[in-house]
């Protein structure tokens, strides 16, 4: 629609799951090939394949594989994307694996200069290009914020690194995306779902109309 001027369908709904775990390859892929439905994965490249924190022995909830993911991607029902290489940390795990600074999501840390955030962020997305092409053969080009964590500067930097769209967690506003204006695709607001919403809960959000 913003890139070609392709027609959007009437009401149109973005599923999407964050983090890449293991359910959505055993759960959520079935379920959307059952009802001919398609979604898009947000998966945490460092994590993809493992059960356990990085080289740590700390369990952590199973990730999908490269495999699962490409065969997902193939399936033409999902979509894999990125939630950043290695910028989603895990306190604890950290602490076990080095004595860095945790990021805990893309934010630029307090007193981190703009040139060193900037280039923690372009080598995440450049670590996982690297990766992704290597497994899924081509590159990807939506990033969803961890924590929807986002800022002037990380806009920026997402869109001089290929980045063609930005994920958020805000739900208290609408996204009005415009025809041959790209950047009306970053900082998009979503609905955050859970096991405790409720249907009733669920249908009051999709009408509720996000995009304009």
């Amino acid at each position: 629609y913003v890139y070609y001027g392709e027609e959007l369908p009437e009401n149109p709904v973005c599923i999407t799951f964050d983090d890449g775990y293991l359910s959505n390859y055993e759960a959520a892929y079935p379920i959307l090939q059952k009802y001919q439905m398609k979604a898009t994965i947000f998966a945490i490249g460092s994590s993809i394949g493992h059960r356990t924190y990085k080289n740590t022995s700390l369990p952590i909830t199973p990730h999908f594989s490269w495999a699962e993911a490409a065969e997902m991607e193939s399936s033409g029902v999902m979509d894999i994307q990125s939630h950043t290489y290695d910028l989603h940390q895990w306190a604890e795990g950290e602490a076990a694996v080095s004595g860095a600074p945790v990021r805990e999501s893309a934010a630029q840390l307090e007193g981190e200069s703009d040139l060193d955030y900037m280039k923690i962020l372009s080598e995440d997305i450049a670590v996982y290009q690297k990766e992704y092409m290597e497994n899924m053969g081509y590159e990807y080009n939506v990033l969803s914020y961890p924590s929807g964590k986002y800022f002037v500067l990380s806009e920026v930097t997402a869109a001089q690194n290929g980045i063609k769209a930005t994920l958020t967690i805000d739900s208290d506003r609408k996204n009005t995306i415009v025809k041959g204006l790209p950047q009306t695709l970053f900082a998009l607001a979503r609905f955050n779902v859970t096991e405790e919403t409720t249907e009733e809960e669920l249908l009051e959000k999709l009408q509720y109309r996000m995009f304009s």
